[in-house]
C-alpha cells in the first residue's frame, strides 16, 4: 500500500495510528483560517444585518436603516455586533468571528457524527466544513454563518441530555440545549423545527419505556417550550414593528399567508428548488448548475434526493435523533416556500445529507477504500474553484469605496440615493456598489434605475461614468468617473 493510500485509508475510516481526530480536526480548523478576510463580499440581505449589529453596537437599538422594522432575526447581528465597537469597516473582525463559528460547526458536526456513525465521524465531518455551500455562506455576513454552529450545537446538546435524562448532569444539558434552541430561533424562526424533532425524540423514549411521562413533561417544558417561545417572541415584535413602520406584507408570516401562488404551485416551484439545491451541494462540481424541471441536471438531482430521502429514513430507525426527527419538518417549511436564494435553505442539513448518503453505502467496503477519498477531493476542489472566485470578485469590488468616500462628502446619511452606471470602467457589478453605498450611507433607499424611473423619493443621483443633465436636479459635485446630482428644492 502507497503512503499516500494509506493516509486517505486513515483519514476515511480505516484503523491506523497515523492520525488522531484531535490532530485531524486541528488541521481543518486551520484550513479554515484561509476564509479570513478584510475583504466584504457585499450581499442584499447582508447589508442589512450589518445594519443591525452597527445599531446594536451604538446603542442605538434594533433598528434597519434608521427603521425600526426589522424584517430580518436579530440573532445574528448580535453576535457580530462587537466588532463594530473597534471600527467602522469591522470586516476582518467578523471574518474572524465567522471563523471561530466555522470552528464550533465542525466541532460539533464532528460530536454529532460520532454518535451517528463513529467509524466515519472524521470523514463526514470534513465532507461537511470542506463543502462549497457551506464556506460560501461562512464567507459573507448572512445568517447561516451562525445559524449552522447553532443548530448543531443544539441537536448536540438535545441528544445529550435525552442520553442522560433524569440525572443532574441531564439537567444541566437540557438548560443548555433550551438556551442554545432559544438563540437558534432568534437567528432564523426555521430553528423551531429543531424543537419539534426533540418532542418527537421524548414521544419515542416514552413508547419505549426509556422515561417517564414526567420526565418527559419536564423536558419538554424546557426543551421545547422555551425555542418556541422565542421564536413567537421575535416573531410577534417583527409584526409589532411592521405595523408601526407602516410596512405591507414585511415580514416571513405574511409571505406565507399572502403569497401570489397557489399552495400547489408553492409545492411544484419548491420542491423544484430544494431538490436543485441538494443536488448542488452535494455533487462536486454541480453548485452553479440549476434550471427548471427540464434541465439535464435534474436527471441526477431527482434520483439522489430520492436516495437521501430513503437514506435518511433508515438512519432514523437505525439511530434516531433530534435533528434526524427535525430534518422532514425543516424540508416540509420550505416546500411552501417559494423562494429561490441559492442554495441558503438546504445548506444548514448539510450533515444530515451526507449521513443519509452514507447511511445507504457505508457498509460496502468501496465506499471506505475508493469512493470517498475521490468525493472528499472533488468536494474540496469545488470549494477552492469558488473561494479563488470570490476573492477575484471581491477585490474588484473594493475599488468601488474611494468612490463611496467621495460620495459621502456630498451626500448626508440616510439619504435616498439613485445609483446609475453609464461607464464600464469598472469591472466589478454594479449591485456591488448598491451595497457598497447602503452600508455607508446607512440608508435602505438606495436603488440602480434608468432615468426613466427615478422615484419623487429619490434626493440624490450618483452617476459612475459620463452624465447628462437631470430635470429637477442639479450638480453638485463633477469628476472624471463620477458626477452627484441633488434634486431641487422645488422638485
Amino acid at each position: 500500500m502507497t503512503r499516500i493510500s494509506y493516509r486517505a485509508r486513515a483519514f476515511c475510516g480505516a484503523p491506523t495510528d497515523f492520525f488522531t481526530p484531535t490532530a485531524l480536526l486541528l488541521i481543518l480548523g486551520l484550513a479554515l483560517l484561509s476564509q479570513v478576510s478584510s475583504i466584504w463580499i457585499p450581499t442584499r440581505d447582508g447589508v442589512s444585518y450589518l445594519s443591525i449589529a452597527r445599531g446594536i453596537a451604538s446603542g442605538e437599538g434594533l433598528f434597519r436603516f434608521g427603521s425600526p422594522h426589522l424584517f430580518f432575526a436579530p440573532g445574528y447581528p448580535a453576535l457580530i455586533a462587537p466588532a463594530f465597537l473597534f471600527s467602522d469597516q469591522p470586516f476582518l473582525l467578523i471574518s474572524f468571528i465567522h471563523w471561530l463559528l466555522s470552528i464550533a460547526f465542525l466541532c460539533a458536526t464532528f460530536d454529532w457524527f460520532k454518535r451517528q456513525m463513529p467509524e466515519h465521524a472524521l470523514l463526514l465531518s470534513a465532507l461537511c466544513v470542506a463543502n462549497v455551500s457551506v464556506l460560501y455562506y461562512f464567507r459573507r455576513t448572512l445568517s447561516e454563518a451562525a445559524f449552522m454552529p447553532l443548530l448543531m450545537c443544539t441537536a448536540v446538546l438535545m441528544d445529550r441530555a435525552l442520553d442522560h435524562a433524569g440525572s443532574a448532569k441531564g439537567f444541566k444539558y437540557l438548560l443548555l440545549a433550551a438556551l442554545a434552541g432559544s438563540y437558534l430561533c432568534t437567528v432564523r424562526f426555521v430553528g423551531v423545527t429543531l424543537a419539534a424533532g426533540f418532542a418527537l425524540m421524548l414521544l419515542l423514549k416514552i413508547s419505549n419505556r426509556q422515561i417517564t411521562v414526567s420526565r418527559a413533561t419536564l423536558l419538554a417544558t424546557f426543551g421545547v417550550g422555551l425555542p418556541v417561545a422565542a421564536a413567537l417572541a421575535v416573531m410577534y415584535y417583527d409584526r409589532a414593528m411592521a405595523a408601526l413602520s407602516g410596512d405591507h406584507l414585511a415580514t416571513y408570516t405574511d409571505h406565507f399567508t399572502r403569497h401570489l401562488f397557489t399552495l400547489p404551485e408553492r409545492f411544484l416551484t419548491s420542491s423544484r428548488l430544494r431538490i436543485q439545491e441538494t443536488g448542488r451541494i452535494l455533487i462536486p462540481g454541480m453548485f452553479k448548475a440549476y434550471g427548471g424541471w427540464l434541465n439535464p441536471a435534474m436527471l441526477l438531482y431527482v434520483p439522489l434526493f430520492v436516495a437521501v430521502i430513503a437514506g435518511w429514513y433508515r438512519m432514523l430507525w437505525r439511530r434516531p435523533s433530534a435533528m434526524l426527527f427535525a430534518f422532514p419538518f425543516y424540508l416540509a417549511l420550505y416546500l411552501i416556500w417559494p423562494f429561490d436564494q441559492g442554495t441558503r435553505f438546504m445548506t444548514p442539513m448539510v450533515p444530515v445529507l451526507w449521513l443519509a448518503l452514507a447511511g445507504l453505502i457505508v457498509d460496502s467496503q468501496w465506499w471506505t477504500q475508493r469512493f470517498s477519498p475521490w468525493l472528499l477531493a472533488g468536494c474540496l476542489a469545488t470549494s477552492v474553484t469558488f473561494f479563488v472566485a470570490d476573492r477575484l470578485e471581491a477585490r474588484k469590488t473594493t475599488a468601488y469605496w474611494k468612490l463611496i468616500e467621495t460620495i459621502s462628502d456630498v451626500v448626508p446619511k440616510r439619504s435616498r440615493v439613485a445609483f446609475m452606471r453609464t461607464s464600464q470602467a469598472y469591472s466589478a457589478s454594479p449591485f456591488s456598489a448598491l451595497c457598497l453605498l447602503k452600508f455607508d450611507r446607512r440608508c435602505s433607499e438606495i436603488r440602480a434605475l434608468p432615468e426613466s424611473e427615478i422615484s419623487p423619493r429619490i434626493e440624490y443621483i450618483a452617476v459612475l461614468g459620463p452624465a447628462s443633465s437631470v430635470s429637477g436636479f442639479t450638480t453638485v459635485l463633477r469628476q472624471e468617473d463620477l458626477t452627484v446630482l441633488k434634486r431641487e428644492k422645488n422638485h
